[in-house]
């Protein structure tokens, strides 16, 4: 039994190189013809050109923007319009968008923008105009909120310089007490009293302005407006594409589908 079992696998594989040898010349042309196909394609794909930038994110006590806020305002049809028409790109921003994608760089406020083109020059150029336009407006923002502190700084500021005015007027009449030849010693005591509480009132309201003052200082010193970190460049040789790939995927299904059409051309044969 197991002969016979085996006697009929070994007729059935013959059969099947059989039609692959008889067939040979229609598997040949479909391989052949799907390689051709896979070229054609390769040579029609155009090539891919890549621009990045990084730029530094407005920084006051937190990000002006994060990253997120960016993708989406460079991406918007306010940004990207001016963009195109500059450049006389005559894509829609829905397609255009899909070249540009801008992502955070770990650990630092810095952002990464890319561009991916298939025209070198304007892969370059859209790159440039992206972050100088984003420069221009994040730093409107962070010059605000800059401009927002600096106000709040100046007005604690005056407030503080009042204060330590009305020190240093309530010392002098302290000073002044024991020179004052129209109080009697009680009434210099009871004085002296009210004085000194007047500068520990003033002194008390003083030291949460200072603090204040002090923080928005530092905030004002550490503060980081919107830059270019690294240029954009001209791109230089193209993305490397997958035309190796496509010619080896389009060889496997030229030689699948010209085994299966050479087993589908015997069989109707066959069934005639």
């Amino acid at each position: 039994m197991d002969n016979t079992q085996y006697t009929e696998e070994e007729f059935s594989i013959k059969q099947y190189v059989n039609v692959i040898r008889k067939r040979k010349k229609m598997i040949v042309s479909v391989f052949v013809l799907s390689i051709l196909i896979a070229v054609v394609f390769n040579a029609l794909t155009p090539s891919i050109y890549k621009t990045t930038a990084i730029i530094q994110n407005g920084y006051v006590t937190e990000e002006v923007m994060k990253t997120r806020e960016i993708e989406e305002t460079i991406k918007s049809y306010g940004f990207l319009t001016p963009v195109m028409k500059k450049l006389n790109l005559e894509e829609r921003r829905q397609i255009l968008k899909n070249f540009i994608d801008v992502s955070n760089i770990k650990d630092t406020n810095y952002s990464k923008v890319v561009v991916t083109y298939p025209d070198a020059d304007i892969s370059l150029r859209l790159c440039r105009e992206l972050v100088n336009l984003y420069i221009d407006l994040g730093n409107s923002v962070y010059q605000k909120k800059i401009e927002l502190i600096r106000q709040q700084a100046d007005t604690l500021k005056k407030q503080i310089e009042l204060i330590e005015d009305g020190i240093t007027n309530i010392k002098e009449l302290i000073h002044n007490l024991g020179t004052a030849q129209k109080l009697n010693d009680s009434e210099k005591s009871i004085r002296l009293l009210l004085l000194q509480s007047l500068i520990s009132n003033y002194e008390s309201n003083l030291q949460p302005l200072l603090d204040k003052y002090g923080k928005l200082q530092s905030v004002l010193s550490t503060a980081q407006e919107f830059k270019v970190i690294d240029l954009p460049m001209v791109p230089g040789l193209p993305l490397q594409s997958n035309k190796a790939l496509n010619l080896a995927i389009g060889a496997l299904l030229g030689l699948f589908a010209g085994v299966l059409w050479a087993f589908v051309a015997e069989f109707l044969k066959n069934t005639k």
